[in-house]
This record gives structure tokens, sequence and C-alpha cells, in this order.
């Protein structure tokens, strides 16, 4: 595999032309979210040092819908040959939980971790809570007065609220949106009370006051927000892992996939691939296939009891 020229959506053709031209071969490395998001530029960064270290033209294409089940299933019936990637964020890995008879997301083979996310408890600005601590006591004392927005059914902010409500004993309406512009959107315009969104996506909002913090889902408190408490400190176990992984195909073999993953090390060792996943908030994480499988067992092992006991299902 050898020298890459890293395409946006928008060149694509031009890419594959390129690719053609030098009779260089193209990798096609699909994303299951919307182009210019947090996760859709990660994936981008990384392919654009990745390439000359693979020695290949790679083109990022986006294919969403389906609570990232379309995206899954075009990667399950790909070639196990390196020249389709799924850049995969971590609940395409219980999608088959929510969505009865769709591919089994397990059945792909790991290659690496790229980076890990801080997720967050986020409100409205109004709401008249300050703290972890003050929001469960405000939801005990109003039940069903509260609500939270998704991104949809079965979607990480879905599952995150819903082990808080289960742990705190307390009642909150979920309200689900068809993605998290138009959650993060109502949110903003104080139509929604709550929301469990990525650190890089509410960041700013937060920094200018549009939203409000209120807790890591973490073990630990976030640097950057040092007098926020996590909700571990409140409820022991409370948290939440949020990564972008890549994988490849069913079957795809052992050197290939070790390839790739030894190539991701190596970009995630970058200078400038470190400060630009910075800027978003994200930690690089570069890990080997075996450490990937192990870390998405644990994210289903952890979630299945949740989606179990809510029966949530991405219908």
């Amino acid at each position: 595999m050898a020298s890459l020229v890293v395409m946006g959506l928008g060149c694509a053709a031009a890419g594959v032309a390129h690719g053609q031209a030098a009779n260089v071969p193209t990798t096609t490395l699909i994303t299951p979210t919307s182009a210019g998001g947090a996760a859709d530029t990660l994936c981008r960064i990384v392919a654009e040092k990745l390439g000359p270290l693979l020695g290949q033209t790679i083109i990022v294409e986006s294919r969403m819908g389906a609570g990232g089940t379309i995206a899954t299933g075009s990667i399950s019936r790909a070639a196990p040959d390196g020249r389709t990637l799924f850049c995969a964020p971590e609940y395409i890995f219980i999608s088959h939980l929510l969505s009865p008879g769709a591919v089994d997301p397990l059945s792909l083979e790991p290659v690496s971790v790229l980076a890990t996310f801080p997720t967050v408890i986020v409100s409205r600005a109004s709401l008249p809570v300050a703290t972890f601590p003050e929001l469960i006591e405000y939801a005990y004392a109003n039940p069903g007065r509260l609500n939270f927005a998704s991104q949809g059914n079965g979607s990480m902010a879905h599952l995150i609220l819903e082990a808080m409500k289960m742990r705190a004993g307390v009642e909150i309406t979920h309200v689900p949106y068809r993605g998290g512009m138009q959650a993060i959107t109502d949110m903003l315009a104080g139509n929604m009370d709550l929301y469990a969104v990525p650190l890089p996506a509410s960041l700013e909002h937060i920094r200018m006051g549009k939203i409000k913090l209120i807790a890591p889902v973490a073990r630990e408190r976030l640097p950057e927000f040092p007098e926020v408490a996590a909700t571990a400190e409140l409820l022991p176990g409370f948290e939440a892992a949020t990564f972008l992984s890549i994988a490849a195909p069913p079957a795809t073999p052992k050197p290939i996939v070790e390839s790739i993953a030894a190539g991701i090390r190596t970009v995630l060792q970058m200078p400038e691939v470190r400060e630009r996943f910075g800027r978003l908030q994200a930690r690089p994480h570069a890990t080997s296939p075996a450490e990937m499988r192990r870390l998405v067992g644990d994210y289903v092992n952890a979630w299945q009891p949740v989606i179990a006991k809510a029966r949530i299902t991405s219908n």
C-alpha cells in the first residue's frame, strides 16, 4: 500500500481521477455522520496523513441514515481487502441491539480507536439548576416536568439520560430529534431542558453562556472545567465512553488490519494531528486491533442492560 491524496466529498471525483492517473489504488473511508461535523472532520484529518503511509488515495464518503445501519450494512458487504474502511463512532457497535435484524456490527474487524471525547450533560441557560446534584434534586421534586433532547431513539444522548433516570430514580421526558443539529438548535432556543452531547459540539455554546454545563458524564472532572463535578461523583459508575474508531469488513486478513493500525498509530503521534484534534476537544487514542475489540466489548456490555430495561429501539 503506498502514497495518498486525501479528498473531501466535493473533490471525490478529482481524487479518483488523480489516483487512476498515477496508478495508485483508491480506498473509500465510509462515515455514518454528516459532512462537516466533528467526527467527520477527525476522519478526514486522519485520512489526510494516513494515505502517504499506506500508499493509497483515500476518499471520505458520508452514508447517513437509519442510526448508522446503512453505513454498517455497506461495510459488512465490502470486499475484505483493506480498500473499504469504516470510520465508526461508538454507537455503531450497539446498533444491532436497537434494531433487531440489523447487521451485527461486532462482525466487523476492529482496527484502531482514533479518539475519545468527553461527553457532557448540558441544560438550557434559564434552567434553575447549576450543578449535577441540583439537577437530580430538581428532577426528583418535579417528576415529569423536565424533558431532554436526543439525536434520535437509541442515540447516545438517549441512552445516557435513560441511565441517569434509572440510577437516580427520576422521571424526565424524552424528546427524540432526527439529528444533533436540530436538538442543539432547540436547546439554544430554550425549548429543551437537557441534552447529553460530546463536548466538541457544545463547547462554544457553553463558553458563550448560551447553554449551561451541568456535568461531564465521567469518573473525573474535565481539565477545561475543574470546578464542574463529574456525574460519577454523585452516582458512582455513571459514566460514558465516547470514541471514534476505524473498522474493516468482516474477515479482513490480519496483516492488512495490522498494517492500517500501525499507520494510524504513526499518524496520531504527529504533532500537527494532535494539535488539530485538540482544537476539537478530541483526545488521540490509538489502539491495537485486540485493544479496540476489548473496548467495544466493554461498551456493549455496559449499555445492553440499559437498552433492555428501558426497552429502547431505534424505531
